[in-house]
Parts: C-alpha cells; structure tokens; sequence
C-alpha cells in the first residue's frame, strides 16, 4: 500500500481539491459533471434516465474486485 502512495502525484495526495475543471480552469462542480455525463450517455443512445456516475463507481469496484489480487489495493483506490 506504501508503494502505491509513493506513486501518486503531490495533487493526488490532497483528494478534498477537485478532480475535474470547466472549460475557465475553475472546479467543475457535481451538477456540471452530472450534466456532461447524461448529454455523453444520449449521444452514445445509452438510458441517461437509468444510468448515474454512482452506477459508474460501482461498476468500477466490481470490476476491480474481478481482477485484483490485493484487496488493501481496492480499497485504497475506492475511498479515495
């Protein structure tokens, strides 16, 4: 688990700073985020009405539970 955290960069570190940022450089906030994913998810013809990020994060814990051999290593990267 120490190696993994020697790998992120400084920003990693501090996960309270935002992740993503508009097209000005400011933070993106969750109603922004929410409202580029349902407009990628109709152009993609996918139901926007039954899919969310939080649909996203858990897809990515399943999977990720599929295929790691670590399980400090999931959950390193699912809390944070």
């Amino acid at each position: 688990m120490s190696n993994y955290q020697e790998t992120l960069l400084e920003q990693q570190k501090h996960y309270s700073e935002p992740i993503f940022y508009n097209q000005k450089n400011k933070p993106l906030n969750p109603r922004g985020l929410h409202k580029i994913f349902k407009e990628i998810l109709e152009r993609a013809a996918l139901p926007a009405h039954r899919l969310s990020l939080h649909h996203l994060r858990h897809t990515f814990a399943t999977l990720l539970l599929k295929i790691c051999k670590y399980h400090m290593f999931q959950v390193e990267l699912i809390c944070f």
